[in-house]
């Protein structure tokens, strides 16, 4: 690698990211004591900084970033008979909400609740954008002897979804195994988009279904006809672009006879996409993880040479843009480097803590046009 390529790096990073370090940070539980709190008296575009803990569900009306330090997990909750979800986005029609380093699900108590929403639901902006965090839906405890459909994990009506560096999994159906049962559940789908699904560095798994035993009234025999009880899809939207993701559907549901024996019948299990076009993005460009301040962080990449041109952005957002139908980078771009391929470039994030919060987005070019972006956010 060109010795030089580090040293115009730096100069790139401060012209990108000076006029943006200005963006306003809130503290919790420092400046509020809770994350909804705080929500409330952020302003828009403000960075909502959740360190640790267990939090109630929250409402995000207008365009902000929740990032968490600890990985804080968000329960769902509420008045019974649903159980709310953990994050509901409801904005005023345009901007992007990110959720980066937090967890999403914990456990819905099914002696209190019936039924349990997405822990990420709603909509109301232009795109969401998930980094660095573990989203499933909320599996059911206490099942005793009723059934439950599995919860989704994502399940918005937003034209963009990025999901980067991320575990996304829909929650299980429950069934009570101390009784029979002539009802059939569903397992939860892991993502649910009416647009576009941007899928990077992640899995994305529906949810299984449970065993059942089959009440016969006494007989002791199994169904006549498999009662079903599908299981959750991996990703289901208009468009998907994908690079290094694995997805799978859930396990339908297991029949067994009345005594427990058998199985007598599956239900359906889900189905891996169910998309109206799939993009398969080379996996051409990778970072070592999440981008924290003052931390160590590398980009590699194998595109093909003779060398690449280094462009990076503070925003990310779905292909084509600028007339070139793979770039994903939100205007303006800053050329990084010049540099040859297939290399890597190690460099140390800024410690400055002005930047917590700060989105960016890379990208190369070569003679083989774009690679796959890589996405990201500065955290502590």
């Amino acid at each position: 690698m060109n010795p030089n390529a580090r040293c115009r790096l730096a100069p790139l990073a401060l012209l990108l990211l000076a006029p943006l370090a200005a963006a306003q940070v809130i503290d919790v539980p420092g400046d509020f004591p809770d994350p909804q709190s705080a929500i409330a008296a952020a302003p828009s575009g403000a960075t909502v900084l959740v360190h640790g803990g267990q939090w109630l569900p929250v409402v995000i009306d207008k365009p902000l970033t929740l990032l968490g330090e600890g990985l804080p997990l968000f329960l769902p909750d509420g008045p019974p008979p649903m159980a709310l979800s953990p994050v509901t986005l409801a904005g005023p029609g345009h901007g992007v909400v990110r959720l980066v380093g937090i967890e999403l699900g914990g456990g819905v108590d099914g002696s209190a609740y019936e039924s349990c929403a997405a822990s990420i639901s709603g909509g109301g902006f232009d795109a969401l954008h998930v980094f660095d965090s573990l989203v499933a839906g909320a599996p059911w405890q206490f099942a005793y002897n009723f059934t439950w459909d599995g919860a989704d994990a994502i399940d918005v009506d937003v034209p963009l979804v990025w999901v980067e560096r991320c575990t996304v999994r829909g929650a299980d159906a429950a069934a009570g195994d101390n009784a029979t049962h002539t009802e059939a559940v569903d397992a939860g789908d892991a993502i649910v988009s009416t647009g576009t699904v941007v899928l990077l560095d992640s899995t994305a798994h529906g949810g299984d279904g449970p065993q059942l035993s089959w009440d016969d009234g006494g007989g002791g025999g199994c169904p006549p006809v498999c009662p079903g009880g599908a299981g959750g899809n991996g990703v289901v939207c208009q468009r998907l672009e994908r690079a290094n993701a694995g997805i799978a559907a859930g396990a339908g549901s297991v029949w067994l006879d009345e005594n427990g024996g058998g199985p007598c019948c599956t239900g359906p299990a889900g189905t891996a996409l169910v998309v109206g076009e799939d993009v398969l993005l080379a996996n051409d460009l990778v970072a070592s993880g999440p981008a924290l301040l003052g931390q160590p962080w590398t980009l590699s990449w194998s595109s093909a040479g003779p060398a690449v041109i280094l462009f990076v952005s503070a925003g990310v957002g779905a292909a084509p843009q600028l007339g070139a139908p793979k770039l994903h980078l939100l205007a303006p771009l800053f050329v990084g480097a010049v540099l040859p391929t297939p290399s890597s470039l190690p460099v140390t994030v800024p410690p400055d803590a002005t930047l917590t919060g700060l989105e960016f987005g890379v990208q190369l070019y070569s003679l083989q046009g774009w690679s796959r972006p890589v996405a990201g956010v500065l955290g502590p």
